[in-house]
C-alpha cells in the first residue's frame, strides 16, 4: 500500500498535522509568515512546509498539504479562506500555476496586493512550481522608519521546491534557504524535514525578518552577537 507523509515546520519545531481544513476556533486573518519553504519529494510523493517569522503564527494553517499532489504556502496578509482555496485546487490536480491563477483571481480574492504564494505540485510525473507575490512589495521597498524589505520567490522544480518571503531582511534570505535545501548532505541525512529544517535555518542565518532586527535594535543589542 503506498504512503505519504506530510511535515509542517515553525520557527524551528517539527509537527505533523492533517494536510486538510481545520475546524478549530480560531482566528481568520493574521499578518503572518515572513518566510517558507514548500516541498514535495518527485519520487515518493511526501509533501512539507516549513515556515518562520517574527509574529504570531499557526503552522497547521499557513501550509496546504496533499501527499502525492502537491503543497503550497499562504502568507503575508494571511486569510485562512485563501489557504483553503490553495488546498482544494491542489487536492483537485492544478497545477502551482493554476493554483495560483485561482487564489488570485479577483473573484475570489480582492486584496491580492497583500498576499505572497508559494506552490509545488506534481502532475503526472512532471513537478510545477509557482509563486505570487503582491506587486507592491516585490523586491527591495521602503518600510516603516525607514527599514528597506525584500520580497519575492526562487524555486527549483527539479528538486520540487520554492522558498519564498517578505519583509526580509534582504534577498539571501531566500536564496541561500534554496540553496541549503538543494545542498546534499554527504552524511545521509537528505530526506525531506532535513531539507526544509535545513532551508528555514539558512534563512535564519542570513537575515531574517526585518521586523525582529528593528526591535532588536530598539532594544540595544547587538545584531552581530
Amino acid at each position: 500500500m503506498e504512503s505519504h507523509s506530510i511535515t509542517v515546520s515553525l520557527l524551528g519545531t517539527l509537527l505533523v498535522i492533517c494536510g486538510c481544513e481545520g475546524t478549530v476556533d480560531q482566528q481568520k486573518t493574521l499578518e503572518m509568515t515572513t518566510w517558507s519553504v514548500a516541498a514535495i519529494d518527485p519520487l515518493s510523493g511526501d509533501v512539507g512546509v516549513a515556515s518562520a517569522s517574527c509574529v504570531p503564527s499557526f503552522a497547521d494553517a499557513l501550509a496546504a498539504l496533499v501527499p502525492g499532489k502537491g503543497a503550497g504556502a499562504t502568507q503575508a496578509a494571511f486569510d485562512i479562506d485563501n489557504r483553503n482555496v490553495v488546498y482544494k485546487a491542489i487536492q483537485q490536480g492544478l497545477t502551482a500555476e493554476e493554483v495560483i491563477a485561482r487564489v488570485t483571481d479577483p473573484s475570489v480574492d480582492q486584496e491580492t496586493d497583500r498576499r505572497q504564494y508559494g506552490v509545488v505540485t506534481l502532475n503526472d510525473g512532471v513537478v510545477h512550481t509557482a509563486g505570487f507575490t503582491a506587486p507592491s512589495r516585490e523586491g527591495t521597498t521602503g518600510g516603516t522608519e525607514g527599514t528597506e524589505r525584500w520580497a519575492g520567490i526562487m524555486a527549483d522544480p527539479g528538486m520540487g521546491v520554492t522558498v519564498q518571503g517578505n519583509t526580509l531582511v534582504n534577498e539571501a534570505v531566500v536564496s541561500d534557504g534554496l540553496e541549503a535545501f538543494q545542498w546534499e548532505d554527504p552524511t545521509g541525512f537528505n530526506e525531506l524535514s532535513d531539507r526544509l529544517m535545513r532551508a528555514l535555518e539558512a534563512g535564519s542565518v542570513a537575515g531574517g525578518d526585518v521586523r525582529w532586527w528593528g526591535r532588536t535594535l530598539r532594544n540595544g543589542s547587538n545584531r552581530d552577537q
